[in-house]
């Protein structure tokens, strides 16, 4: 999101082709995702683990319950889904910033475990 909007901020690409990337990413997350479930599925790789089951559905229900909330649950997905994106932006930033490979994995593996322990949104993961 940040390099097609500087681009298009500085007027080196037109806001055509940055909309086209957008749609290509999402796109691409889609058909990521869907390829995912898919391979999940054909593989069975959740039949013998219906704890494991019982968990996504409980994760997958506690990130839908702000539809139930009204505009304060609009608002609470809102500010996750911006956390969730700085905390994917930071792990990538510090993955490149890092010029050794222990820096580089300490770096990024620190705001992903924060990702995942706060169960922030984020349209690729969640999808």
């Amino acid at each position: 999101v940040i390099v097609p909007t500087f681009f298009l901020s500085t007027r080196q690409v037109t806001s055509l082709r940055c909309w086209g990337f957008w749609a290509i990413s999402f796109l691409g997350n889609i058909a990521g995702s869907i390829l995912l479930g898919a391979l999940i599925k054909g593989g069975n790789v959740l039949s013998g683990h219906p704890d494991i089951k019982d968990r996504l559905r409980e994760i997958i229900t506690s990130k839908m319950v702000f539809h139930e909330n009204g505009v304060s649950g609009w608002w609470q997905a809102f500010c996750s889904a911006i956390l969730g994106n700085w905390l994917v932006g930071m792990a990538a930033f510090n993955a490149t910033a890092a010029h050794t490979v222990s820096g580089k994995i300490l770096g990024s593996s620190i705001p992903v475990i924060m990702f995942a322990a706060l169960g922030v949104q984020h349209s690729p993961a969640n999808m």
